[in-house]
């Protein structure tokens, strides 16, 4: 089998995985937000952002360097990768409660904070299957990862599920969190198969933590992004806010499920043509159409009818998250398409250059959140969401300096996408004025094929999976 094949071929199984996904979480997040309300979501969104970030500090891109290696990777360098994210994560958990017991009851109050110190105790969980999964993804074993990742959906609605119908408030989603997680590393070295163990070869450490820093140090900026919730809202207009907030990135996100399964497969593929860069530029166009073809469906769809489906789903209390909607999936949108690029510098160690677009990427966010929140309320974060992908403007120009990248296929399809997202501004009928930008480009011959093409690719998927 081609990698092309291979690669449309993985990425079909990912999807369809996050598409199951997709309904489990969204049914988790529907009667979840029901049952606890705006205010304790937004108290567990909060406290999730600021782990979430720590995570991604304790794990310090070792996994993004086992995959993107193009040497064989031995049993001494997942050893070596385990040792190390195992020490950064007890380092990182044991500074972050420090912390965390300073300010309770000073700058955050007790009840506040509990919620995150819980949280950050399950931390060393989420950092551990580090590299069990980076030797499934390394080997594109992308199957295995789709089914251990839906258990662990399903862990993450029923438990919290079953716990918020005994009224436990706020620490249903935080049992649900903790369950996932743990159920992610046993199931991971299980599938790898993979048994930790304890080894600390210096060399390795060294390379490791040379790259990880690089890439790392970027991530950590724009990682930033998930506290921008927190930090602008919350503190500005409160828990409250800060739920319908939490709600509208949920929602987007989920909607953005393609994504996570092409970046993922993105860094393993582009790992191994990293040296060819006419191919490499090949790949890049591709995988930026592809990307707005995946998504364009979920979002514009959603977008279409958000003024009913989140009152009727979520119920009245959260009809604030409607007008939230259409810049948020416009960030999340060309976020998930530009991250593409992203990759491509982090497997050519270009991590300067990423450190310096998402710095420009978080500036534009707190910047405009901060100016704009205070004067016209959420909207104003929710503006800021959807202008930061602007940053990445210094991300393409240096690809653009190292491959010859045809933007024009996807330059089409967000022609065809964008409009319709703006939907929830407009009052139905008027808003399916908005679709006709989408029905020029499919009326073209070559529009068609494209999607006939992935298609078929997925069809393919779907047998191979279903005679196995």
């Amino acid at each position: 089998m081609s990698l092309r094949s291979q690669v449309l071929r993985g990425g079909a199984y990912l999807a369809l995985r996050e598409g199951l996904g997709i309904l489990i979480r969204l049914i988790g997040t529907v009667v979840i937000t029901r049952l606890i309300g705006p205010t304790n979501y937004g108290l567990y969104a909060g406290a999730l952002a600021a782990v979430s970030f720590l995570t991604l500090v304790a794990q310090m891109g070792i996994g993004i360097y086992v995959i993107r290696m193009e040497q064989t990777a031995t049993v001494e360098i997942y050893d070596t990768a385990f040792t190390l994210v195992a020490l950064t994560s007890v380092v990182v958990t044991v500074v972050a409660l420090a912390v965390s017991f300073l300010i309770s009851g000073r700058i955050v109050s007790a009840s506040h904070i509990a919620v995150f110190q819980v949280l950050v105790l399950a931390l060393p969980l989420n950092v551990l299957w580090t590299p069990a999964q980076a030797k499934l993804e390394r080997e594109l074993r992308f199957q295995k990862m789709a089914w251990i990742e839906v258990g662990g959906d399903v862990l993450l609605c029923v438990v919290p599920i079953t716990l918020a119908l005994l009224g436990t408030g706020v620490w249903a989603p935080v049992a649900g969190y903790v369950a996932w997680q743990t159920w992610l590393l046993v199931s991971c070295c299980i599938a790898a198969p993979y048994i930790p163990r304890i080894r600390w070869n210096p060399e390795v450490v060294r390379a490791m933590v040379r790259y990880g820093l690089g890439y790392s140090s970027a991530s950590w900026i724009y990682q930033a992004r998930e506290l921008s919730g927190p930090i602008i809202v919350g503190s500005l207009l409160g828990p409250t806010a800060l739920g319908f907030a939490a709600l509208a990135a949920r929602i987007a996100e989920t909607l953005c499920f393609v994504a996570r399964a092409t970046w993922r497969l993105s860094i393993a593929v582009f790992g191994r043509v990293q040296s060819d860069l006419t191919r490499l530029a090949s790949a890049l166009s591709e995988s930026l159409a592809l990307q707005v073809i995946s998504l364009a469906p979920f979002l514009s769809g959603f977008a279409m009818v958000a003024w009913l489906a989140i009152p009727l789903v979520f119920g009245d209390p959260w009809k604030p998250t409607i007008e939230l909607m259409p810049p948020v999936m416009l960030g999340y949108m060309l976020t998930s398409i530009f991250n593409l690029e992203s990759s491509v510098l982090y497997v050519r160690r270009e991590n300067r250059v990423m450190l310096l677009t998402n710095l420009i990427r978080i500036g534009l966010l707190f910047g405009i959140g901060f100016f704009l929140v205070p004067r016209i309320g959420t909207l104003g974060w929710a503006i800021a969401i959807g202008v930061h992908p602007l940053g990445f403007a210094w991300c393409i120009r240096r690809v653009d300096q190292l491959l010859a990248v045809d933007y024009r296929p996807m330059a089409l399809w967000l022609f065809a996408a964008v409009p319709p997202l703006f939907a929830p501004y407009l009052p139905w009928p008027y808003s399916l004025a908005l679709l006709l930008p989408a029905a020029a480009v499919f009326s073209t011959q070559s529009a068609r094929g494209e999607v006939r093409e992935y298609a078929m690719h997925l069809r393919k998927a779907v047998r191979e999976r279903a005679a196995t």
